[in-house]
């Protein structure tokens, strides 16, 4: 092999250098090239993740204010009426997990699926907590104020913890 070598002249020593150089070059480019777009696809994921993720904090920052209009009604004097939206398909977190943005999430997260499918019931039960407290409630009458705070302690602050624990483990 060596004795080929020598036996080579000046210029095709030179274009074989080159060339191994020049092949060398462009398979690192490839290889690097190849990198890149895994780094690109796996930056997508990343932010799918990120905007999931910032989805299911405001959801749950929602229903927190929602419980909080909720509970004023019950501690403020100067709240007389329940302002609260009571379906649960038309709230923030409803209309996400009603529409596509939900089923998109299932697609890029499959292990969030049993989590999205147990939210459902506590969700529903807390606004119904709702439209039970707007119906027994009456700023006037003690009793009905007293009702009002059981329902609140007994069905609201129970859904809610569903919810938020629930809405935690999708974060």
């Amino acid at each position: 092999m060596f004795a080929l070598w020598g036996n080579l002249r000046l210029f095709w020593k030179f274009a074989l250098g080159f060339g191994v150089l020049a092949a060398i070059t462009v398979g690192v480019g490839w290889w690097a090239i190849g990198g890149i777009h895994k780094i690109v696809g796996y930056a997508d994921e990343v932010i799918k993740g990120h905007a999931l993720r910032g989805e299911v904090v405001q959801r749950e920052v929602d229903h927190l204010k929602w419980a909080d209009q909720v509970h004023s009604l019950l501690t403020d004097e100067s709240v007389t009426t329940l302002d609260v939206q009571t379906d649960p398909h038309k709230c923030g977190f409803g209309v996400w997990y009603d529409g596509e943005s939900c089923r998109q999430a299932e697609e890029f997260c499959p292990q969030l699926k049993p989590l999205l499918a147990a939210i459902d019931e506590p969700h529903q039960r807390l606004h119904r907590s709702a439209i039970q407290i707007g119906q027994v409630y009456r700023a006037d009458d003690a009793a009905a104020i007293q009702k009002a705070e059981q329902i609140y302690r007994s069905e609201t602050e129970s859904a809610l913890k569903e919810v938020q624990g629930l809405l935690t483990q999708i974060n």
